[in-house]
C-alpha cells in the first residue's frame, strides 16, 4: 500500500459516518493542537530571523560608522572657538584710510601703506632672496611649483616682518 492510499483510508475512517464521535472529536482536536504548534513554529522562526538580521545591521552600522575622536583641551578663563575660511579669490578686500582725527598711533613712526587694485607683478626667485637680504635664506621646493622661503637663522623670520612695516 502506498503513503498516499494510507492517508485516504484512515481519513475515509475518521470521517466516516460509522465512527465514534468521540474518535472523530480526538482526530479533531489532535488536528488543531498539531496545526497551532505549527504556527507558532512558524511565527517564531520568523521572529527568530527577523532579530538576527537587526542584529547584524546594528553591528554592521557600528563598525562601519565613522569614529568620532573627542579631544578634550584645556580651557583657560573664558575660551571661544572660531573656524575661519578663506575669502573666495574674486572676494573684493577695500580699505579706506580714516580721517585725520581719528588715528590711533601705537608707534612714533608710523608708515600708512597704499594699495591699489590688480597694480603687482610677480617676481623671480633672485629678487625675492635680494628683497630677504642681508639675512641668509634659501629657497626649497616643496611640489611642483611650489616653493617656500626659509631662513637659514630662525629668528631672522620676525626681524624681517617687523622691518618691512
Amino acid at each position: 500500500m502506498s503513503r498516499e492510499s494510507d492517508r485516504d483510508s484512515l481519513l475515509r475512517d475518521v470521517l466516516a459516518e460509522g465512527a465514534s464521535s468521540g474518535t472523530r472529536e480526538l482526530w479533531l482536536s489532535e488536528s488543531m493542537r498539531m496545526s497551532r504548534r505549527r504556527r507558532v513554529q512558524v511565527r517564531t522562526r520568523a521572529a527568530i530571523a527577523t532579530l538576527a538580521v537587526a542584529a547584524v545591521s546594528a553591528l554592521l552600522a557600528l563598525r562601519l560608522a565613522p569614529k568620532r575622536l573627542i579631544e578634550s583641551l584645556p580651557v583657560q578663563g573664558s575660551v571661544m572657538l572660531i573656524s575661519t575660511q578663506p575669502l573666495a579669490g574674486n572676494a573684493l578686500v577695500a580699505t579706506r584710510p580714516l580721517d585725520a582725527g581719528h588715528f590711533v598711533l601705537s608707534a612714533v613712526n608710523a608708515t600708512v601703506i597704499l594699495t591699489s587694485r590688480n597694480e603687482f607683478r610677480t617676481i623671480s626667485d633672485s629678487e625675492l632672496l635680494a628683497f630677504v637680504l642681508p639675512r641668509a635664506a634659501i629657497l626649497v621646493r616643496a611640489d611642483r611649483g611650489s616653493e617656500r622661503l626659509v631662513f637659514v637663522n630662525p629668528e631672522d623670520k620676525g626681524t624681517f616682518y617687523s622691518d618691512r612695516l
